[in-house]
């Protein structure tokens, strides 16, 4: 469970939610708020259950949900698993990162610098 608040630190700077890579990353299904950089790493329904910011009774609720779906919440932890495995492994991070650095020092050569 990761409820983030709706603050301007969380809004507009973004978060790193480690927390939630981390429990993706164990299987666990998350509820979360759906805040933008919560959005970037997961989806709705996918991998957990995403809610308005600083909603207790929606975040309770979602948590309800899924302990009374047990089947529903272990497929969306594997799902979830299986997101952080394929998209934020350090292999993964590594060879976009690359490609990135490539890329602006194929620009700056055509640009002469």
């Amino acid at each position: 469970v990761a409820p983030l608040t709706g603050c301007a630190r969380n809004v507009d700077q973004g978060c790193a939610p480690l927390k939630i890579l981390e429990s993706m990353a164990a299987g666990t299904p998350v509820v979360a708020s759906g805040l933008p950089a919560v959005r970037e790493i997961m989806a709705d329904g996918a991998h957990g259950r995403l809610v308005a910011p600083d909603r207790p009774a929606e975040l309770a609720r979602a948590i309800r949900v899924l302990l009374e779906y047990p089947d529903a919440a272990r497929a969306m932890g594997e799902r979830g698993r299986r997101r952080v495995r394929d998209d934020f492994s350090w292999s993964t991070t590594r060879a976009e990162m690359t490609s990135i650095y490539r890329g602006l020092t194929e620009d700056l050569s055509i640009h002469g610098w």
